[in-house]
């Protein structure tokens, strides 16, 4: 499995990585789902596109967009849980102004 970090930010958010990524690259390692800061964003474990995708649908489009793409996705059952799940993952980096569309 590959992974890319953005070299300003220097932390990644990751679930399998280990002592080998966090000294051989100089890269904190951070035991949590969702990283991000300004418009870098990382994340590890299963939901990790999901969480990816509402984080930058959010900040594109805003917070009803991005519910709405969770909880189309989220689990029977379990949509609710899933939902307030992301959000309390992303919503500590939905801070700053959103970028402009092109």
């Amino acid at each position: 499995m590959s992974r890319s970090v953005e070299p300003r930010a220097r932390r990644i958010a990751c679930g399998v990585c280990d002592e080998v990524v966090n000294g051989s690259a100089g890269v904190e390692v951070l035991d949590q789902p969702f990283y991000a800061k300004d418009t870098i964003a990382t994340a590890g474990g299963c939901l990790a596109s999901h969480y990816l995708a509402a984080w930058i649908i959010a900040r594109l489009a805003g917070h009803d967009a991005a519910e709405g793409a969770l909880h189309y996705v989220a689990p029977v059952g379990e949509k609710g849980e899933y939902v307030e799940r992301a959000w309390r993952n992303i919503t500590p980096y939905l801070h700053g102004p959103a970028p402009a569309l092109v």
